[in-house]
């Protein structure tokens, strides 16, 4: 048995035989750590000269699992995207007939000839208006459909 003997003082410091070699560890993070007994955790695991927490080991995936991931989270990201369109439109279909009230008929009728249009309807009945809201006052009351030849149609009385 060898002994270590302190040049300065001269004592014996540490027997060599009696002390066990410290066992080095990784730890998460990259400090190393000297410890003179054995990990205590029941759920580590040494790998080589690295201790790995099992709970918290990660495994690679699969591809396929890898795909189907992504093609759920692509799936749920739509559907959400098509939800959130959908209330969109639907709150800006309340806001619009809010905006804009149906028009009121007058008693005045019209008798559609072969060769009218809506417009040319609306501008011979209201000049002083914009055509645009007159064609559109003027189907919004009689049904937005293709006006036939002989059909009587009331008229707004937005174009007195």
């Amino acid at each position: 048995m060898a002994a270590v003997i302190d040049i300065h003082t001269g004592e014996r410091v540490i027997p060599i035989g009696t002390q066990r070699s410290p066992r080095l560890r990784l730890i998460e993070g990259g400090a190393a750590c000297a410890t003179d007994r054995p990990t205590s955790e029941p759920d580590a695991r040494q790998v080589g000269t690295r201790t790995r927490d099992v709970a918290t080991a990660r495994r690679p995936v699969p591809r396929a699992t890898y795909l189907r991931r992504r093609l759920l989270a692509v799936a749920a990201s739509v559907g959400v995207l098509v939800l959130g369109l959908q209330g969109f439109a639907a709150a800006g279909r309340a806001v619009a007939s809010a905006a804009s009230p149906q028009p009121v008929a007058s008693g005045r009728t019209h008798v559609v000839r072969a060769g009218e249009t809506a417009w040319t309807i609306a501008g011979r009945y209201a000049p002083g208006m914009d055509r645009r809201d007159a064609v559109s006052d003027l189907l919004s009351l009689n049904g937005d459909h293709v006006l036939r030849s002989g059909e009587e149609i009331r008229l707004p009385a937005s174009f007195d």
